[in-house]
């Protein structure tokens, strides 16, 4: 019955899709109802893509990268996901300017009982359509490790509610760092052009090969790509060993700003040259995920 509108409405903030008034018109409108969020289930049954960004050392922007790619993806498919696995630092709140009230190491510990309408509750929404899951740097605390079997299920329940899930991953523990790979349909690698961030990034490409993860999701990018001093990129391909699938360029003067506004630069200075090659960079990624998943094994 639907003569207390209260009680409608708790089951909506519940969390209900949708409801029916008891009656003798039931039966029908049940049918034409269940037959609409079967429709809507099809939509969403394919999974949605688990892009990990990771580099070897510190302060190549790996944080600001990922940010700016969540905040692209979110433009072009409505929503999407990030989440901070960076347990020293966890710039991500801060970049989206955003105060989460629960974080990762909350969600872990609560790993039995969480389901996909718990995730989405638990997450920040920024106004962009970005959904944050925060560090718990971020909040202050200080935690040594985190189960990685709990985070990939976090990232398994998230990537069923968005169409793309970018993951910030502080690779220098890498017995963390691995399991989260393994279960991402692409890896972007983040380097700057210089020797010494080309050297851990080369360390970072032979533990991704001991680890046997799939070069073909592997994907590099030189960062800050024109700043003076800087190598080419043709030089950083012969230390590598390997091509650069992309390079984003030196643009303080639109990143900075942006960053100490708390709004990636893509949403801030959206005509920007770092904007712009950020763009192309999403574009060819989501190209390359449809392409992986078409050249997967059926199963039986």
């Amino acid at each position: 019955p639907i003569q207390n509108p209260k009680r409608v409405l708790q089951s909506i903030h519940a969390g209900a899709a949708d409801y029916l008034e008891d009656g003798q018109q039931l039966c029908e409108e049940l049918g034409e109802l269940l037959h609409r969020l079967q429709r809507e289930a099809n939509q969403l049954a394919e999974p949605g893509r688990v892009v990990s960004v990771l580099a070897g050392d510190g302060g190549v922007g790996c944080s600001v990268v990922a940010a700016n790619l969540a905040a692209v993806f979110a433009k072009d498919q409505r929503r999407s996901a990030v989440i901070d696995l960076n347990l020293r630092h966890g710039d991500q709140a801060v970049l989206f300017n955003l105060k989460p009230q629960h974080n990762l190491a909350d969600l872990c510990r609560s790993i039995r009982t969480l389901d996909q309408f718990m995730l989405e509750q638990s997450l920040a929404l920024h106004a962009s359509g970005v959904s944050l899951v925060a560090s718990p740097a971020s909040s202050g605390k200080t935690v040594a490790s985190i189960d990685p079997l709990a985070v990939r299920q976090v990232i398994q329940w998230s990537r069923l509610a968005y169409p793309f899930v970018i993951v910030d991953i502080d690779s220098a523990n890498n017995d963390a760092a691995l399991p989260i790979v393994a279960v991402s349909d692409l890896v972007l690698v983040v380097f700057r052009l210089d020797f010494v961030s080309l050297l851990h990034a080369h360390r970072l490409l032979q533990t991704l090969r001991e680890a046997q993860i799939d070069p073909q999701k592997i994907h590099l990018l030189g960062n800050r790509q024109g700043q003076a001093g800087g190598l080419t990129l043709r030089n950083a391909e012969e230390a590598l060993g390997r091509k650069i699938d992309f390079a984003l360029p030196e643009d303080s003067a639109s990143v900075l700003p942006a960053v100490n506004l708390g709004n990636p630069t893509a949403l801030e200075s959206p005509t920007s040259r770092f904007a712009k090659a950020v763009k192309k960079v999403a574009a060819s990624l989501e190209l390359s995920a449809s392409q992986l998943l078409k050249s997967a094994p059926k199963p039986s």
